[in-house]
């Protein structure tokens, strides 16, 4: 077996699994579903905000030829449970936390958070085209 197309099957058919015993309980309406950064970086689009029809090229991401799989089956992972959400009629959000800043949590600046925002501030100096969403922009909604 290919080791891409193993990776893929085994990481699927859990999140089917387990997606088809929630649907099964019928009171599940919305489910959010943590995810990461690969399913919607890697692409030659200037896209701006990053939403549901915000995708991972596959074809970009090969044509770069990282050798790196995760990606892949991450972002097909992904495309599996929003079909599963769509099929069964019920409403999946999709958080990625990488993408996501919010309001601090205490009255001091711990290391890590230091830490973080140092990242993030590396990360824009060096692409000023990526856009990330503050916490409390649809929280008061």
């Amino acid at each position: 077996m290919q080791p891409l197309k193993g990776a893929l099957e085994f990481s699927t058919s859990p999140a089917r699994l387990i997606s088809l015993e929630v649907m099964t309980k019928r009171a599940v309406k919305q489910v959010v579903y943590t995810s990461g950064s690969a399913t919607v970086m890697f692409n030659h689009k200037d896209q701006g905000t990053t939403d549901e029809s915000t995708w991972t090229d596959l074809d970009f991401f090969r044509s770069l030829n990282t050798g790196y799989s995760h990606v892949v089956v991450k972002a097909k992972i992904d495309r599996v449970a929003w079909e599963f959400a769509e099929e069964h009629g019920f409403d999946l959000v999709t958080v990625v936390p990488p993408l996501v800043l919010g309001p601090f949590i205490c009255n001091n600046f711990p290391g890590s958070v230091h830490g973080t925002v140092f990242d993030l501030r590396q990360l824009y100096t060096y692409d000023q085209g990526y856009i990330f969403a503050y916490g409390d922009d649809d929280m008061e909604k």
